[in-house]
């Protein structure tokens, strides 16, 4: 039997104990979505690993306002693999007016984003990503609306939702070299008197981007978590090279939320963990948590056979 205040605790208006935020909670998922533009930006000779964009003074000017880049200070004049490694928003406004709204939503939507990733644990939400007809009908017209939508969604924050699940998905995508999977919760099911049933993956389809964009991809997450100006840095261990990304989403109704998403070990991935904490500030600065669990999974949990 549920008492009435515990019944009063569980449907609390403000925190929300009974929402699985992993699948049906819907957050900006700031610079740890700035790989989609990375993908785009490689894939449309827009940028390779080497290129380098108009230097980084801590804000840019496009049309009637300045974008701003998390560092103030600037990260001066660095090429594609740094700016993945830095989260250099400069960098990657210039890059999305580039690629533009269209192929960033094309992309958006052909990595599974603003849709379910049928995972077996009902009800699953499906986030929202924005495109051209969204901002046409909420603007009334081209002229109601411009570039500058693109620039905030590049770093994944404006009108952008995504799961935590989705933001994992895609980051497992990323690991494996391309391949997307329907996660599931339940590994195998072991029947008393018979052999266990493995659940089998499903594959549900594969990132719309070419295996140098992967590549690219891929050593800019190891860089975001092992260079000397890595945002990752407290994600690093000593005997495994971990990748990730880290990300600082705006939050109107708060503190900003905190995201870190990454996979280990980053030459023969075992592992994706994710972290979210809402209200939690800086990403960067939760990157410990994940990083323990990595080395408990690796050590503990799964190891392998030396």
């Amino acid at each position: 039997t549920i008492t009435d205040s515990i019944w009063l605790l569980l449907n609390d208006k403000e925190i929300h104990p009974l929402l699985n935020r992993c699948t049906q909670g819907t957050y900006p998922p700031a610079s740890t979505y700035k790989l989609i533009t990375v993908m785009g930006a490689v894939d449309e000779g827009i940028a390779n690993a080497s290129t380098r964009l108009e230097p980084c003074h801590g804000s840019i000017w496009y049309g009637d306002r300045w974008f701003r880049c998390w560092d103030r200070k600037g990260h001066g004049d660095i090429d594609l693999i740094d700016a993945i490694a830095q989260s250099c928003d400069v960098y990657f406004y210039q890059l999305a007016l580039y690629l533009g709204l269209d192929k960033w939503s094309e992309l958006s939507k052909g990595s599974g984003f603003g849709a379910k990733t049928g995972i077996d644990i009902p009800p699953e939400a499906t986030g929202f990503v924005p495109d051209r007809e969204y901002f046409n009908k909420r603007f009334g017209g081209r002229s109601g609306w411009g570039g500058g939508v693109q620039l905030n969604l590049t770093i994944g924050q404006g009108e952008l939702l995504t799961t935590p699940i989705q933001i994992a998905q895609y980051f497992c995508a990323i690991a494996n070299g391309g391949t997307i999977y329907s996660p599931r919760l339940v590994k195998e099911i072991r029947p008393p008197m018979d052999r266990p049933l493995v659940v089998e993956p499903t594959v549900t389809g594969r990132l719309p981007a070419s295996p140098e964009a992967i590549r690219i991809m891929k050593k800019g997450l190891v860089e975001a978590v092992n260079s000397p100006k890595a945002t990752g840095a407290w994600a690093r261990l000593p005997d495994v090279t971990v990748a990730g990304k880290t990300g600082t989403a705006e939050n109107p109704h708060g503190e900003d939320h905190a995201w870190f998403v990454g996979y280990a070990p980053a030459e023969d991935p075992r592992v994706v963990v994710l972290l979210l904490v809402e209200q939690g500030g800086s990403g960067g600065a939760w990157a410990y948590l994940p990083r323990d669990f990595i080395w408990c999974f690796l050590n503990i949990f799964e190891p392998r056979a030396s």
